[in-house]
């Protein structure tokens, strides 16, 4: 994983807060070692693709800004591809647009991970959430 690069200019202040919130929550991380689940498109289901985190990287994500490798990874199959299919259904494009996805999981054993889903560094999260300023897409 590479350093995350200083605030880009054309972040909003809200991203800017969010990013900085997840950053001050990195002392919180801690290893993992088990199976994560990850789905992707068809073409970036190479050996050296698929937990790359290069895709991320190029266009940013939810949880990372560009210049950030991230893998988002699941912990069951069922999450992954709901979070593969995220954005096709929140935005309500067509089930036609869905298109052939490779799923496989893997056995990792990580240095650093910052689990979201614990309660502390959600709730530090969630407070940045109102009515007007929702996190994602």
């Amino acid at each position: 994983m590479t350093h995350h690069p200083e605030n880009d200019p054309a972040d909003t202040p809200e991203v800017r807060e969010l990013f900085g919130v997840i950053a001050s929550c990195y002392p919180s991380a801690s290893g993992f070692s088990g199976v994560v689940v990850r789905s992707v498109n068809t073409k970036y289901a190479t050996a050296s693709d698929f937990f790359s985190g290069v895709g991320a990287s190029k266009s940013g994500g939810r949880w990372n800004r560009k210049g950030l490798e991230a893998t988002y990874t699941s912990l069951d199959i069922e999450t992954a591809i709901k979070e593969a299919y995220q954005n096709l259904l929140h935005y309500g494009f067509p089930i036609s647009n869905i298109r052939p996805r490779t799923t496989a999981g893997a056995r990792v054993k990580l240095k650093k991970v910052l689990d979201i889903t614990v309660p502390a560094i959600l709730r530090k999260i969630c407070r940045l959430r109102g009515p007007h300023r929702p996190i994602g897409p």
